[in-house]
C-alpha cells in the first residue's frame, strides 16, 4: 500500500471540493459534486489510517507492504513519500457553509452517521478567530 498514491488521490479529491464549493455559491446544482468529493475524500482518508500507513509512534506516513498471507509490513523508510499526506489538506469556513445549506446539511448528516470515517476527516478549527473546519 502506497501512502503517495493515496495521498495524491486525497489531494485531488479535496482540490475538486474546493472547486466544487466555489462554483456552488453560484450555481446550487454544484453542491452536490462537492458532496461528492467531500464523501470520497472521506473514504480515502480513512483507508490511509485502516491500511496501517500512520504511525502514531514515529508522527510518520509509511508505505506498507501486504503478503499474500495477510500480514502487514510498514517499509520505515523516511523520504518525502511520507510528507505527501500532509498536502492533502483544506479548510472549510463557517460562511461558506452557510451559504450551502444543502452540502451542509449532507456533511453534518454523513459526519454523524458514520463517525468511523469521520474521526479521520473534520476537525473544528478557527483561523484568524472565526470558526472553520480543518480536513485532513
Amino acid at each position: 500500500e502506497q501512502s503517495d498514491g493515496t495521498s495524491w488521490m486525497a489531494m485531488y479529491c479535496l482540490n475538486l471540493w474546493e472547486i466544487s464549493l466555489v462554483l456552488a455559491r453560484r450555481d446550487a446544482v454544484f453542491e452536490d459534486m462537492a458532496t461528492k468529493f467531500f464523501e470520497h475524500f472521506a473514504y480515502i482518508a480513512a483507508a490511509m489510517y485502516s491500511q496501517g500507513l500512520w504511525n502514531d509512534e514515529d508522527g510518520f506516513y509509511y508505505d506498507v507492504l501486504s503478503l499474500e498471507s495477510g500480514e502487514t509490513i510498514p517499509l520505515r523508510v523516511r523520504s518525502l513519500v511520507g510528507l505527501l499526506p500532509l498536502c492533502a489538506t483544506s479548510t472549510l469556513d463557517a460562511e461558506t457553509e452557510h451559504a450551502l445549506p444543502h452540502f451542509a446539511y449532507y456533511m453534518e448528516w454523513f459526519l454523524a452517521n458514520k463517525a468511523y470515517l469521520a474521526d479521520h476527516v473534520a476537525h473544528d478549527h478557527g483561523t484568524g478567530g472565526r470558526p472553520g473546519r480543518l480536513f485532513s
